[in-house]
């Protein structure tokens, strides 16, 4: 049997983790001086409406809950576990995944774990825990679904979004190479992508939201 766990980054359609059974860590969501367990503590309204004056924060999965998550897959005799990743670029979260692993491993060596950073986030990384769950029912062995979806990261996994504005990207320290000092000002949007090196870029730009979206 084959486990796949993921963070709650990757945005994984929730019937998915639901028919599959795929242990998602959550992220931690920090509003003001309280920090939160992401979709478990708090959800997406609640976040939506803090941010109107004030100033989110994010912060990496903590240790100890990715552990009780990959526990969570070995106490049901799961012996192979997938673990996917939003980019260790972007967050810290792929390199206590890969350190927890380790750990588990070094612990019980009959444990087979592949940490796989997606150099994507959001729904490119849940498209990728998609893609897992469907080499699982196509009864692909462990190293061949590894070797599968290794076959997008980073080069045929791609996601482009855009956003009203930066300026939750700058607070967070986030923006990577994506610049909009002067957008914000001549209301150009940028359209986002996540690139190979797993870091946020512009990929184009238009004037105004409407004709971001359709560009």
């Amino acid at each position: 049997m084959i486990g796949i766990i993921t963070d709650s980054a990757s945005d994984t359609p929730k019937e998915i983790i639901k028919k599959y059974s795929v242990e998602v860590v959550p992220l931690r969501v920090i509003l003001g001086e309280k920090s939160y367990k992401d979709d478990i503590e708090i959800d997406e309204k609640v976040c939506l409406e803090y941010m109107k004056h004030n100033f989110a924060k994010t912060s990496l999965t903590a240790y100890e809950d990715v552990k009780v998550g990959f526990e969570k897959l070995i106490n049901k005799g799961i012996k192979e576990i997938i673990a996917i990743n939003v980019s260790s670029n972007i967050s810290g979260t792929y390199n206590v995944f890969r350190l927890v692993a380790e750990e588990l491993v070094k612990k019980d060596p009959s444990l087979k774990i592949e940490v796989i950073n997606t150099y994507s986030i959001s729904i490119g990384s849940g498209l990728l825990v998609c893609r897992a769950t469907e080499l699982l029912d196509e009864k692909l062995n462990f190293d061949e679904i590894i070797t599968q979806l290794k076959k997008y990261v980073p080069q045929n996994l791609s996601v482009y979004y855009v956003i009203p504005t930066l300026k939750f990207l700058k607070a967070g320290g986030r923006i990577g190479y994506v610049s909009g000092t002067i957008g914000d000002i001549l209301n150009l949007k940028p359209i986002i992508e996540v690139g190979n090196d797993g870091f946020y870029h512009t990929a184009g730009k238009a004037r105004g939201i409407g004709k971001t979206v359709k560009k």
